[in-house]
């Protein structure tokens, strides 16, 4: 490996290792934000959804971009405000600042996260590409496995806030070997005049999208505005495609939306990551509220599958050299879902490590296996002078499926919970005024406060009812992440090329 190879390496994975350190670590916090800022679930969402909107709005643009203005340079500004945004989270006082900087942040992500993987198809050769993924992979995994430690040892013993202030160090790691190490490098199209009218009608399009499915399940689906933004959004995007046909200098060459394996690797990323990022945002919840795990341990509980990721992710992108993508994903894709299925099980646990913990390894072993063959059919669906836009476009499809797992799958447990709710307290004998309480806070879900002034019978039935509204939401969510998880293998099975072993 060169040494120009190996700083691209180390820049593209602090660059996308910073992002996921940053989520996993705030997954592991949520619940103390939730007490801090004493909000409810709908608040817990936009601090997660602002970041994902500005991210998978910009992330496609920070690509394109990338590959025209330079690489290297616009790694470096993408790391310089996100760092600097996660300096002012850090000292957030209220809400609504720290929602603001988590917009900043998606704003730095979007530029610095393209930019990694088109750094690495620059500075290698095609044969020795899915090692290299996989070794990127790898070196992710270990530092997103700081991610639920550290912020278990923060929330618990320092406060939620380091877990902001730990990603400025990675951050100016990354901009010294990017300046020092790394040369630039560009895309193909680097003459042509920018279509800007193109990049407004992106925005328009997926802001109005991304921003009525967070609004969606707590305004109401069928209320003017969600519509009118869902509307706008869409007819955005079909425009936006439309033009690329249709227009002289388009961000995307018409050829790139043509490939049958781009799209479809694409459409599996988004299907097959809403189940994943259901599972990374329920679980913390479930862990800590249900179970009644510290942040610590929770953090401990989930810490295996970023350790699995990190050991077997490297053999698997040599593996996938060799045989191709699609056996590994269809297998790693398949063991996942049987732990889904577990976790669905899965209501009190009474041995931790037989119980819980084999579990765990399970989906991890599941995610070690495909996570590093997805990437690897993601950039190779593309020739090397589009890696900006195939890295680009693949990073906006797992922030789209973040949202949209946070947004579906929020709303609709949410729902389920305080039908749930409102059907058991009854059954309960509290009065109906408690009971009126307990139903107008149920989007806090197993967070939910138990009233002052019930006999311990009256709480412990409260509470067993609290907690088995959440679980069997919980249960629901898991066999839809099942189910976008056997779609995806089908998908992959009728549209991805199995190539020859070397």
């Amino acid at each position: 490996m060169s040494p120009q190879t190996r700083a691209a390496l180390i820049v593209a994975a602090i660059g996308s290792g910073v992002i996921f350190l940053d989520q996993t670590a705030l997954n592991v916090a949520l619940p103390t934000i939730q007490k801090t800022f004493q909000i409810e679930l709908a608040d817990l969402q936009w601090i997660v959804n602002i970041y994902i909107l500005m991210m998978a709005t910009l992330l496609l643009i920070g690509g394109i971009l990338a590959d025209r203005y330079g690489r290297v340079r616009v790694c470096m500004i993408g790391m310089s405000i996100f760092g600097l945004a996660s300096m002012v989270a850090g000292f957030a006082v209220s809400p609504q600042m720290l929602i603001g900087a988590r917009a900043l942040q998606g704003i730095g992500g979007a530029l610095q996260v393209p930019v990694g993987l088109a750094l690495i198809n620059a500075n290698s050769q095609p044969e020795e590409r899915g090692k290299l993924i996989g070794l990127w992979s790898s070196l992710t995994s270990s530092i997103i496995a700081l991610g639920p430690l550290l912020s278990g040892v923060l929330v618990d013993y320092l406060s939620w806030r380091g877990i902001f202030f730990i990603n400025v160090p990675f951050v100016l790691i990354g901009i010294y070997v990017a300046k020092t190490k790394v040369p630039e490098s560009y895309g193909s199209n680097t003459d042509s005049p920018l279509d800007w009218q193109s990049i407004l009608i992106l925005l328009v399009g997926f802001g109005g999208l991304i921003f009525g499915l967070i609004e969606g399940g707590r305004l109401g689906w069928s209320t003017p505005l969600i519509q009118g933004l869902l509307g706008i959004g869409t007819i955005a995007l079909l425009a936006f495609i439309w033009r690329q046909f249709n227009t002289e200098y388009p961000l995307i060459p018409p050829q790139v939306l043509r490939t049958r394996e781009f799209i479809s690797i694409n459409v599996v990323t988004v299907l097959y990551y809403m189940g994943l990022s259901a599972f990374f945002f329920f679980a913390p919840l479930y862990l800590q509220q249900v179970l009644g795990y510290s942040a610590v341990w929770s953090g401990l509980t989930i810490m295996p599958i970023s350790i699995l990721i990190m050991i077997l992710s490297q053999f698997v992108g040599r593996l996938a050299d060799r045989i191709g993508t699609v056996l590994p994903l269809v297998t790693g894709m398949l063991i996942s879902s049987v732990a889904l299925y577990l976790f669905s099980q899965s209501r009190t646990v009474e041995n931790y490590w037989l119980e819980l913990v084999p579990i765990v390894v399970v989906y991890g072993l599941g995610l070690a296996i495909m996570i590093a063959p997805l990437t690897r059919a993601a950039m190779g669906s593309l020739p090397d002078e589009f890696a900006g836009i195939a890295s680009g476009v693949n990073n906006a499809a797992t922030r789209v499926a973040n949202m949209l797992a946070v947004a579906i799958f929020g709303a609709w447990i949410v729902n389920y919970f305080g039908r749930s709710l409102q059907a058991g307290l009854p059954s309960t004998s509290i009065s109906t005024e408690m009971a009126q309480t307990l139903t107008q806070n149920a989007r806090e879900l197993a967070g939910l406060a138990i009233p002052d002034g019930l006999n311990a019978t009256q709480k412990v039935a409260v509470q067993t009812l609290v907690n088995d509204a959440f679980l069997d939401g919980f249960a629901w969510v898991m066999w839809a992440s099942i189910v976008l998880a056997l779609i995806s293998v089908l998908i992959i099975l009728l549209t991805l090329r199995t190539p020859q072993a070397k």
